[in-house]
């Protein structure tokens, strides 16, 4: 089959559109992409399409947001749906809003009901001036910050090997082992803080805090990409910036992104999202606040 063939052209407008794969109603939140974003979204070789995404702007606030739901897609989908509303909701900083906002759905009734329903959550919230950026990370969903054909900023990805997490768990009194191919929490869980899973919270060994930062952006930062793990299964950070650097600046942020996220079910077993922020475009009124993307679920 021709990559064209899983092209699929959405615009803000529209509700229901036909792909190489049927027809998929879309919820209206999600195709509320502001200009400068690319996105690419697709199943890959997993059953059920679990990653969910948003992006939109809140008042004076841009805000980006991917989740990988596990045991199901309904956490994910919870989360989605619900940051924007708790954090334009919010009183305080613009990260006290953000922590706000994942500590509401940490604690809904979704996840007290469904104690087996967890997600992951990755968030980036830029001022309309775009001098800041602020980051919250709940799990081994990741964002990267380019500048100058560098690294200029990346989340750590929260997995139970990671030395201050492992001293954290084993001084609860949990084990880390590596269990059925991954490093895992009491045998179990392959990330050491996520949203939902509440059969396994009360143990304390396993948390929800969201790990929480601020930078300053200048003129050299760029590119702006945030995804969920089923992209960093074959990509590091040094591979995603120089891969970055190789597209000349007119190429399309869309582009990029599509051509990630090709590249990453080359050998990535999950599903792969993954959304490209081009920080110079951000929120220019020139360009088209329409996105290219691939859509199987």
């Amino acid at each position: 089959m021709k990559i064209k063939n899983f092209l699929l052209f959405v615009t803000v407008t529209a509700v229901c559109v036909p792909c190489a794969y049927g027809s998929h109603k879309l919820p209206q939140q999600s195709l509320q992409l502001v200009p400068g974003v690319g996105l690419f979204a697709d199943i890959g070789k997993r059953v059920n399409q679990e990653d969910r995404f948003f992006c939109e702007k809140i008042d004076e606030t841009y805000v980006f947001g991917i989740f990988d739901g596990h045991n199901g897609h309904e956490g994910a989908e919870y989360a989605k749906n619900n940051f924007p509303v708790f954090f334009k909701e919010a009183y305080g900083s613009t990260l006290d809003k953000m922590k706000i906002a994942l500590r509401k759905i940490e604690n809904s009734d979704l996840f007290k009901r469904n104690e087996r329903c967890g997600t992951t959550a990755i968030l980036a919230c830029i001022d309309s001036k775009k001098e800041n950026i602020f980051i919250a990370n709940v799990g081994d969903s990741r964002l990267l910050l380019e500048k100058n054909g560098t690294v200029d900023f990346v989340t750590e990805d929260q997995k139970p090997n990671r030395s201050d997490e492992k001293m954290r768990i084993e001084l609860s009194r949990g084990t880390v082992s590596f269990y059925e191919g991954t490093w895992r929490v009491d045998c179990y869980l392959a990330m050491s803080r996520v949203i939902g899973n509440w059969f396994i919270k009360r143990t304390g060994h396993v948390i929800a805090d969201p790990e929480c930062f601020m930078k300053q952006l200048t003129p050299e930062n760029k590119f702006l990409v945030i995804a969920s793990d089923g992209l960093w299964d074959g990509m590091n950070n040094v591979d995603l910036v120089k891969f970055l650097t190789n597209y000349n600046h007119k190429v399309s942020e869309k582009i990029i992104a599509w051509t990630l996220g090709l590249k990453a079910m080359e050998k990535s077993k999950d599903n792969v999202t993954v959304m490209v922020v081009n920080l110079q475009k951000l929120g220019l009124n020139s360009v088209k606040p329409d996105y290219e993307r691939i859509q199987r679920s």
